[in-house]
Protein backbone atom coordinates (compact mmCIF):
# COMPACT_ATOMS: atom_id res chain seq x y z
CA UNK A 1 0.00 0.00 0.00
CA UNK A 2 1.83 3.51 -0.72
CA UNK A 3 2.24 5.49 1.50
CA UNK A 4 0.93 9.53 1.40
CA UNK A 5 4.19 10.43 3.56
CA UNK A 6 7.23 9.39 1.03
CA UNK A 7 9.99 11.72 0.86
CA UNK A 8 11.50 12.16 -2.44
CA UNK A 9 15.25 11.65 -2.39
CA UNK A 10 15.82 13.36 -5.40
CA UNK A 11 18.28 16.67 -5.20
CA UNK A 12 16.72 19.74 -5.29
CA UNK A 13 18.94 22.92 -6.58
CA UNK A 14 17.91 26.16 -4.71
CA UNK A 15 17.34 28.64 -8.03
CA UNK A 16 20.41 29.95 -9.78
CA UNK A 17 20.99 33.60 -8.33
CA UNK A 18 24.48 35.91 -9.28
CA UNK A 19 24.74 38.52 -6.18
CA UNK A 20 27.35 41.13 -6.47
CA UNK A 21 28.68 43.15 -2.50
CA UNK A 22 32.16 44.39 -3.00
CA UNK A 23 34.84 43.15 -2.67
CA UNK A 24 33.20 40.46 -4.34
CA UNK A 25 30.72 38.51 -6.39
CA UNK A 26 28.82 35.38 -6.02
CA UNK A 27 27.57 33.35 -8.94
CA UNK A 28 25.35 30.20 -7.92
CA UNK A 29 23.73 27.57 -9.70
CA UNK A 30 23.57 24.35 -11.71
CA UNK A 31 26.58 24.70 -14.14
CA UNK A 32 27.44 28.05 -13.27
CA UNK A 33 31.39 26.83 -13.55
CA UNK A 34 30.66 27.57 -17.27
CA UNK A 35 30.37 31.04 -16.64
CA UNK A 36 33.38 31.95 -15.14
CA UNK A 37 35.22 32.95 -18.08
CA UNK A 38 32.60 35.63 -18.99
CA UNK A 39 32.62 36.74 -15.46
CA UNK A 40 36.83 37.35 -15.72
CA UNK A 41 35.74 38.93 -19.54
CA UNK A 42 33.42 41.64 -17.96
CA UNK A 43 35.96 42.87 -15.57
CA UNK A 44 38.61 42.42 -17.83
CA UNK A 45 40.85 39.90 -15.71
CA UNK A 46 43.34 37.44 -17.98
CA UNK A 47 45.19 35.71 -15.05
CA UNK A 48 42.91 33.47 -12.98
CA UNK A 49 44.44 31.15 -9.82
CA UNK A 50 42.10 28.03 -9.74
CA UNK A 51 41.26 26.48 -6.35
CA UNK A 52 40.04 23.35 -6.49
CA UNK A 53 41.24 20.31 -4.06
CA UNK A 54 42.59 17.27 -5.23
CA UNK A 55 39.40 15.02 -3.42
CA UNK A 56 37.45 16.48 -6.61
CA UNK A 57 39.17 16.38 -9.96
CA UNK A 58 36.45 16.52 -11.83
CA UNK A 59 35.72 19.38 -10.05
CA UNK A 60 38.62 20.85 -10.95
CA UNK A 61 39.08 19.70 -14.44
CA UNK A 62 35.52 21.71 -15.08
CA UNK A 63 36.87 24.68 -13.56
CA UNK A 64 40.76 24.55 -15.73
CA UNK A 65 38.32 24.17 -19.00
CA UNK A 66 36.01 26.56 -18.42
CA UNK A 67 39.01 29.19 -17.45
CA UNK A 68 41.21 28.04 -20.02
CA UNK A 69 44.63 29.20 -20.82
CA UNK A 70 44.08 31.89 -17.32
CA UNK A 71 45.04 29.63 -15.46
CA UNK A 72 48.49 30.56 -13.66
CA UNK A 73 48.36 28.97 -10.96
CA UNK A 74 46.13 25.98 -9.21
CA UNK A 75 46.08 25.48 -5.72
CA UNK A 76 45.00 22.49 -4.23
CA UNK A 77 45.53 23.24 -0.14
CA UNK A 78 41.75 22.99 0.36
CA UNK A 79 39.72 23.14 3.80
CA UNK A 80 36.43 24.26 5.56
CA UNK A 81 37.60 26.91 7.67
CA UNK A 82 40.62 27.80 6.44
CA UNK A 83 42.67 28.94 8.94
CA UNK A 84 44.76 32.43 8.51
CA UNK A 85 48.32 30.83 8.26
CA UNK A 86 46.73 28.74 4.79
CA UNK A 87 45.24 31.59 3.28
CA UNK A 88 48.21 33.74 3.59
CA UNK A 89 49.79 31.31 1.78
CA UNK A 90 47.69 31.01 -1.15
CA UNK A 91 47.70 34.56 -1.35
CA UNK A 92 51.55 35.18 -1.11
CA UNK A 93 51.90 32.03 -3.99
CA UNK A 94 49.70 34.51 -6.54
CA UNK A 95 50.20 37.73 -5.99
CA UNK A 96 48.87 39.47 -9.25
CA UNK A 97 46.57 36.47 -10.66
CA UNK A 98 42.82 36.88 -9.55
CA UNK A 99 41.32 33.90 -7.60
CA UNK A 100 38.64 31.61 -9.47
CA UNK A 101 37.20 28.04 -8.72
CA UNK A 102 34.69 26.42 -8.61
CA UNK A 103 34.09 25.66 -5.30
CA UNK A 104 32.35 27.53 -2.37
CA UNK A 105 35.05 29.96 -1.96
CA UNK A 106 35.81 32.02 -5.31
CA UNK A 107 37.32 35.58 -4.50
CA UNK A 108 39.51 37.55 -5.93
CA UNK A 109 42.94 38.29 -4.80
Amino acid sequence: MPSDTAVSTAVQMPAAFARTSLPGRIVFGDGAVRQLADELDQRDLRRAMLIAADYDPSLAAHGREALGERVKLRWAEVRQHVPRELAARATNAAPAAPAAGPESTVQEA
